[in-house]
């Protein structure tokens, strides 16, 4: 293998990129530079008697960063031949916090919304109570002290033991890959802080809150109406919902399918579409398309190119609730009113998607489809009794209403 010379510098091993050579070395310092096979990156080495001992990995570990630890690392070398000389380029806890957030941000297979509270937990808590501390300074004691008990008395624990796991979540992948050389945070866990058990929040949109919920919903605008009833009648997640596209839903064989890449579980989820449901459907896209709207998003954002906004969808939804109840209480709401209508719990669960065993991923899907359509039959006809019905009549009467007007109209969506 061809080896060239240079004088170690940025300047001229970026320059080296474009070559050929893989390994360079500068007479003036015991170190090899090899690049990876894209070229983009490198390993340093340090040789000592014919060995190479691993340094770290260029452009993170500079040729600047290579000169100023090589000494200590040569004093290592000379103790002990088989002392581990990886240089981490992590000194503070904020140098493991921003890489993580840089490494997330770049995951495609992390929802948006998840993607956001990793950052908000960063940006507003880690940092600002860890970010200045010495990842050898990291301990329980200076959690307890510093993150934890601070946080406990202006948050929810929940909120408490989501922000702790950022954190160790971090910490554990930049451990995975090398880059500190021990995990301060191996074994810690919540309870070693909090021992109160975290109990799950009560639904806040009650079954005696749904009837005054379709009287507002009566005064609303199409795009309010139609999201807020997607999730009431179907219990998604708000992230999923907004991203369902009319070629989502197959109106002949009645199922709105929830492809992978929407779903917090990362699978296929199907569901029952009912009478009710697929007239309210069929009369919201003809409101759609009169409106000058015929693309492909049941709730489009601005400009029509994406779906609605997480952040916009929030407004529509507080039109109507008030802020006393968000949109996973619609959720809560379906589980809670089907187990009072008797429904099996393990039907409202599929219902819900919520996470299942490999086994039962593999059978429970199309074994459920009889059961998940009985209980949504029964579950809308409760929702009829209390304003479901009355909402279809109103908008089916708006929709004949305005196909009589000829004038063009602008998308509220």
């Amino acid at each position: 293998m061809k080896t060239k010379v240079i004088t170690f510098s940025e300047t001229n091993i970026k320059s080296e990129i474009t070559g050929t050579v893989r390994t360079l070395r500068d007479p003036a310092f015991p170190l090899r530079f090899r690049f990876h096979q894209n070229r983009e990156t490198g390993s340093w080495y340090v040789v000592r008697r014919d060995r190479w001992y691993l340094l770290g990995y260029w452009p993170v570990l500079t040729v600047k960063a290579v000169k100023k630890v090589l000494p200590e690392k040569l004093a290592m070398l000379a103790i002990n031949t088989k002392s581990n000389l990886l240089h981490t380029e992590f000194e503070s806890v904020s140098d493991v916090l921003n890489w993580y957030q840089g490494r997330i941000e770049k995951d495609a297979h992390r929802s948006k919304t998840r993607k956001a509270t990793i950052k908000s937990a960063i940006k507003c808590h880690l940092l600002p109570h860890l970010g200045d501390l010495a990842i050898e300074a990291l301990n329980r004691q200076v959690l307890d002290d510093a993150l934890i008990w601070p946080l406990q008395e202006s948050h929810s624990l929940a909120t408490v033991k989501s922000v702790l796991s950022v954190l160790k979540q971090a910490f554990n992948q930049a451990d995975k890959l090398g880059r500190i050389e021990s995990n301060p945070l191996a074994g810690v866990v919540f309870s070693d802080f909090i021992s109160v058990s975290i109990e799950p929040k009560d639904g806040r949109l009650l079954a005696t809150a749904i009837e005054p919920l379709f009287k507002a919903l009566l005064g609303s605008d199409p795009v309010t109406q139609c999201l807020v009833v997607m999730l009431l009648c179907h219990g998604t997640r708000i992230t999923e919902t907004l991203a369902a596209k009319w070629s989502h839903i197959d109106m002949v064989g009645r199922q709105w399918r929830l492809p992978m890449a929407d779903t917090k579980t990362g699978d296929w989820h199907v569901l029952p579409i009912t009478d009710p449901v697929a007239q309210w459907l069929q009369d919201y896209r003809t409101w759609q398309i009169e409106t000058g709207y015929r693309g492909v998003f049941l709730f489009p954002g601005h400009g029509h190119a994406r779906s609605l906004s997480y952040s916009t969808s929030r407004k529509h939804i507080q039109t109507v609730s008030d802020k006393e109840w968000s949109a996973h209480d619609c959720r809560k709401a379906l589980k809670t009113i089907c187990t009072d209508l008797g429904i099996d719990n393990s039907v409202s669960e599929r219902l819900l998607n919520h996470a299942q065993s490999k086994q039962d991923k593999a059978y429970n899907q199309s074994l459920f489809m009889g059961p998940m359509r009985d209980a949504l039959a029964r579950y809308h006809a409760w929702l009829d009794e209390r304003g479901f019905q009355a909402l279809r009549a109103e908008t089916e009467t708006r929709s004949t209403r305005s196909s009589k007007q000829d004038e063009p109209r602008v998308c509220a969506a």
